[in-house]
């Protein structure tokens, strides 16, 4: 028996990084009225377009004027306004942004400026796609973006871009913040010449007030904040969670569920300028990133117009969605939307969009807790499924686990857990531990000591991390305080030889109680040096 109190999972994210049942995936026919391709593409690589599609930023002039599409409310695709400021050359990972005034609906018309949730919202000019809305100034009081050009974006198709989970390859530059770039192609913003450029870390929150131009001329900018629709996370585990996802750039909220959702209300359409997610799990615990898809071409979709993780390779559900409202804020207006159901699969997570498949299944992790609290007789059995992926299947395990127990037992008090663990992992087959554990607190965090344990071992260990495939944990919790406290242990010799039995005697102080005495025989072996 005993008391563990985990680490941090921001600590846990770091670590890795140095070394329910799911809804049904239906492979459906493309819905009615999604472009396809067009006549001169064939013969392109897959992550090319023919001449006539897109508007390169070669060919773009500042005072040009186009639209863009989103989702506002609903499922209805909108228009809004678009004029071209510029072009800030080579200053996103060597790519191209293009500087837009944003004009129309709640953008204006509700003084939402930029709105977390429109990331990947296509933009069109002369009837041609120029690219996906992306990233604003910081604090910005004027509805200024950027835009991710649509050729970057469809690089998320190149099939000699790996496409498995690397389970030995870091992450870190995917959190890692990138230095000033000083543009090739200077532009005016509110007056001030912007010299350089910053990307804000991710998670990053800039204190000052009003523009994001530094005296130097930098101008900082950060990705429309992915809003994470939360669902089944207690209100007290929220901060916990916004801990855990912040230094992937992403801000969880819970909003409403299916039960919001209006009478057979359907998911946004798969096409350009429609609402669709990306989780990171689903089932009883659902964590889904709403985002605005931006081009696709048969099956194959690419979106967003910015890292989702930033991880690469990636396996995650890609859902349809609808948007409830927009929420207008001074720091950060975002859309209010809810995952309608599982349509396909994201493949790819790279720095200028996400590459995803309609109807394809992804590969998750199914995770089964069955809840016994005697303390107030109530069970509860939680069904989840969450990411597989080295650097965060650990992570969302351990908040899954911690959550569930939480949401039964989240009271304090002396409380005694007897944790069954049964976890399935890749070479190392099945893996048994049965633990008991006390917490006079918060007794959720210490039940998932050997959760968190096993999967941190398999994820960082010396060698490699191993692939886990399925976890099952049994909790049962009673409130008691069977604890005791080593106070002494005695030997009656002090050497030994190999294949020797060592008598041992332990002096315990059980909590409340006299003290006792137990003696033990060990065997040494006999190949022990």
């Amino acid at each position: 028996m005993r008391t563990i109190r985990p680490l941090p999972f921001a600590l846990l994210l770091a670590a890795s990084l140095v070394s329910p049942l799911a809804p049904a995936v239906v492979r459906a026919a493309p819905p009615q009225g999604v472009p396809r391709p067009a006549a001169g593409a064939v013969g392109l690589r897959p992550h090319s377009l023919a001449a006539h599609e897109y508007l390169p930023t070669s060919k773009l002039r500042p005072g040009m004027k186009g639209y863009g599409l989103t989702v506002f409310r609903g499922t209805k695709i909108d228009r809004f306004g678009v004029t071209i400021l510029g072009v800030l050359q080579k200053v996103n990972n060597g790519k191209d942004l293009i500087l837009v005034r944003l004009s129309g609906g709640p953008i204006t018309g509700r003084g939402a400026t930029a709105i977390s949730g429109m990331s990947g919202s296509p933009v069109y000019v002369n009837g041609r796609i120029v690219g996906a809305y992306a990233y604003a100034p910081n604090f910005a009081r004027e509805p200024l973006g950027f835009l991710t050009p649509i050729e970057d974006m469809l690089e998320a198709w190149d099939p000699d871009l790996p496409q498995d989970p690397s389970y030995t390859a870091s992450a870190a530059a995917a959190t890692a913040a990138r230095t000033p770039t000083t543009p090739k192609g200077a532009v005016a913003i509110g007056g001030r010449r912007v010299s350089g450029v910053r990307f804000a870390t991710p998670g990053e929150v800039m204190l000052r007030p009003g523009d994001s131009v530094d005296e130097d001329g930098t101008l900082t900018l950060v990705p429309l904040a992915m809003p994470v629709s939360v669902a089944g996370v207690p209100l007290s585990r929220l901060p916990e969670l916004a801990k855990l996802l912040a230094p992937l750039g992403l801000r969880p909220s819970q909003m409403p569920g299916g039960a919001m959702l209006p009478k057979n209300a359907k998911g946004s359409n798969l096409q350009p300028g429609g609402a669709f997610g990306v989780s990171l799990a689903t089932g009883d615990l659902d964590m889904t990133a709403i985002g605005t898809l931006t081009y696709r071409r048969g099956d194959k979709i690419v979106g967003f117009g910015h890292p989702f993780t930033g991880i690469g390779p990636i396996d995650a559900p890609m859902s349809s969605a609808y948007i409830h409202d927009i929420l207008p804020s001074y720091q950060s207006s975002s859309k209010i939307g809810s995952p309608v159901s599982v349509v396909g699969r994201v493949f790819q997570d790279r720095p200028f969009s996400v590459g995803g498949q309609i109807g394809s299944r992804p590969v998750m992790v199914p995770v089964s807790i069955d809840i016994d609290d005697r303390s107030q007789r109530r069970t509860r059995k939680f069904r989840a499924q969450i990411l597989r992926h080295p650097l965060m299947t650990a992570q969302l395990a351990a908040f899954a686990a911690t959550s569930a127990i939480a949401e039964i037992h989240g009271n304090p008090g002396d409380a005694m857990a007897r944790v069954s663990l049964t976890v399935e992992a890749d070479e190392v087959g099945t893996v048994q531990r049965t633990n008991t554990f006390f917490d006079p607190v918060a007794i959720s965090e210490s039940a998932t000591g050997d959760l968190i344990s096993l999967l941190m071992t398999l994820s960082s260990n010396p060698f490699y991390p191993v692939g886990v495939r399925s976890i099952r944990m049994n909790v049962v919790i009673e409130p008691r305080r069977d604890t005791a406290q080593v106070e002494r242990i005695f030997l009656k010799q002090s050497r030994f030889e190999p294949g020797e039995t060592v008598e041992i005697g332990v002096v315990l102080k059980p909590y409340k109680q006299e003290r006792i005495v137990r003696n033990l025989s060990v065997k040494i072996p006999a190949s022990v040096p």
